[in-house]
């Protein structure tokens, strides 16, 4: 089975947020739509479920200075 564009948008934002914040996230809670008129592109990757993430890096950054 071939992947879509549409899968690795979702498995490579699963990777990138491991990467970045070392928080292992289910592929469900990332969510694509179609990108609204008044932007550039096609399909929007929908980050919110992500914030908690990075809130948490920037703390724990924080707390080590």
């Amino acid at each position: 089975m071939a992947n879509t564009i549409q899968q690795t948008l979702v498995e490579q934002t699963v990777a990138a947020v491991k990467a970045l914040y070392g928080a292992d996230i289910p592929e469900s809670q990332i969510s694509l739509q179609d990108t609204r008129k008044e932007f550039e592109g096609q399909i929007t990757i929908v980050t919110f479920p992500v914030t908690r993430f990075s809130k948490k890096f920037i703390l724990s950054r924080q707390v080590l200075k």
